[in-house]
């Protein structure tokens, strides 16, 4: 999506568990941790909180394991 100078869009990315989690070594398994994570968006990966990205959160309400993709 391109948007104008000036021009505004409200957007909504879907985040699943796979773009938040990690293998967890001790269990073998992959993970996603309970908790707020902060997002921050912007033109480039330089971008982020403060320097001209935009920020929301993201809350994960129970920590899960799993095996496989």
């Amino acid at each position: 999506m391109f948007l104008q100078p000036g021009e505004e869009k409200r957007v909504s990315i879907n985040i699943d568990k796979y773009a938040m989690s990690f293998w967890d070594e001790s269990e073998g398994k992959w993970c996603v941790e309970k908790g707020v994570y902060g997002v921050w968006v912007g033109t480039t990966g330089r971008e982020g909180k403060g320097k001209g990205g935009i920020g929301g959160k993201v809350e994960v309400s129970e920590s899960r394991w799993w095996l496989g993709l």
